[in-house]
């Protein structure tokens, strides 16, 4: 190919900084579009303001219109950190036994400001952190077959990596699980499913 060709066929590149091809230039419209595509994002799932940032980045929004999109969602309320911080560590912390570290990382990996992390995480003190933890070791302990119980050392081992898992500290994993085992009474053995450490929920 000819040398002109080619300087030709970069003189046509597109400039730095400009929209890809796709997106319209005009502000307004722009705007409009980068709300429809937060909505359709928001209509899936809540999400926060940085993953909203990073997804329009991503079909490469400009920066100024991503700010305008994400504070007029913000004023209508479609975005809020806050709720949503808050209500991923009661459903979290409930539905599936997650442990203030984990939800504090979860969190954090989401890009919510660490201010609203520790106001979300007032939820949950420590008492109600062990007597979490209490609650799940005591669940799987009543699920766990015979031939697993008769192996109590075993099965100690086995309950603290299931809360280790969930990210609770080593103290208070041993501390719920030994009183889990003390309060334990036999009942009917299940099969080896209801002790499957690998089960969905128990990484954090």
């Amino acid at each position: 190919m000819a040398t002109g060709a080619v300087g030709a066929r970069r003189g046509r590149s597109r400039p730095s900084g400009a929209e890809p091809p796709g997106l319209p230039t005009e502000p307004a419209r722009l705007d409009a579009l980068g709300t429809e595509f937060c909505l359709r994002k928001l209509t899936a799932m809540a999400r926060t303001s940085h993953e909203l940032r990073t997804a329009m980045q991503g079909k490469g929004y400009p920066d100024d219109s991503i700010r305008r999109v994400l504070a007029r969602l913000t004023e209508l309320r479609y975005v809020d950190d806050r709720q949503f911080a808050m209500m991923w560590v009661e459903d979290r912390h409930r539905n599936r036994g997650s442990s203030r570290t984990a939800l504090r990382f979860e969190l954090e990996r989401k890009g919510v400001d660490r201010d609203l992390i520790d106001e979300a995480l007032e939820q949950i003190d420590g008492a109600h952190e062990r007597a979490r933890a209490y609650q799940l070791a005591s669940a799987k302990l009543r699920g766990a077959p015979a031939r697993v119980r008769q192996d109590e050392e075993g099965l100690r081992r086995r309950l603290v990596g299931m809360l280790a898992r969930r990210g609770y500290p080593a103290g208070l994993s041993y501390a719920a699980v030994d009183e889990a085992l003390r309060d334990a009474t036999d009942g009917t053995a299940m099969d080896d499913t209801a002790m499957d450490d690998t089960a969905p929920g128990d990484a954090p």
